[in-house]
């Protein structure tokens, strides 16, 4: 099975999850001959342990911290805007958190005891919004919107 045919829908196990190997190490596909198992490029970075070369455009770090000082790890970041961070909820779930550092705005994704899984984005959010989030990413107010999973594609 071919990862670009895949990709493309030309093999029969299109709807099937892509698996792609990944050396934990560096957060980088490993590479073959043929290209099979190569990240595309439109896919997030959520796991490149790579960070931002460029902070200019950050919200300040005085206002806005690093969530990896609130317990958060860090895993990934993509394209110079959001950084990626994930965080064991009561040794089982893992909360994932997407931080856009230039515009304030937090996405969290995780299992709701009821809806199942859930996004929840709360755009530019304030500095007290933002530390109550690391905090506590459950954290529910009037400026969140949110997706259940019958939602999120």
């Amino acid at each position: 099975k071919r990862l670009k045919d895949r990709l493309a829908g030309k093999h029969p196990s299109a709807t099937e999850p892509i698996l792609v190997p990944v050396d934990i190490v560096s957060g980088t596909a490993n590479h073959t001959a043929d290209n099979e198992g190569v990240l595309p490029d439109s896919m997030p970075q959520r796991y490149n342990l790579q960070r931002p070369t460029d902070y200019s455009r950050r919200l300040p770090f005085d206002d806005y911290p690093d969530p990896s000082e609130y317990g958060w790890t860090f895993t990934g970041s993509d394209r110079n805007v959001v950084e990626f961070f994930e965080k064991s909820e009561n040794g089982t779930n893992v909360v994932k958190l997407d931080w856009y550092f230039t515009t304030g705005t937090v996405k969290t994704a995780l299992d709701h005891p009821r809806q199942g899984k859930t996004q929840l984005f709360a755009a530019q959010a304030d500095p007290t919004l933002y530390l109550a989030i690391l905090q506590n990413p459950r954290t529910h107010t009037n400026n969140q919107r949110y997706q259940t999973r019958q939602n999120i594609v």
